[in-house]
């Protein structure tokens, strides 16, 4: 949760790019070992997460990305 909502939605993005079962297992080990050490539980500042922002007009946003599925 100490990620900021921009580092997020590029992991999501990365994911995408880069998605395969080895992936997948490589998340869930550092998921385990994350909760087991209590790392990234709440950002600093907030009880859990800051709250999400929408930018305006879709500002920023890559619109000529192109994501297979």
């Amino acid at each position: 949760n100490e990620a900021s909502w921009n580092d997020r939605i590029a992991m999501d993005v990365w994911y995408v790019d880069h998605r395969s079962l080895w992936t997948d297992v490589r998340i869930l080990a550092r998921t385990v070992g994350a909760v087991f050490a209590g790392r990234g539980v709440s950002a600093q500042g907030e009880a859990t997460v800051a709250p999400f922002v929408q930018l305006p007009n879709n500002e920023g946003r890559d619109s000529d990305r192109q994501v297979e599925l």
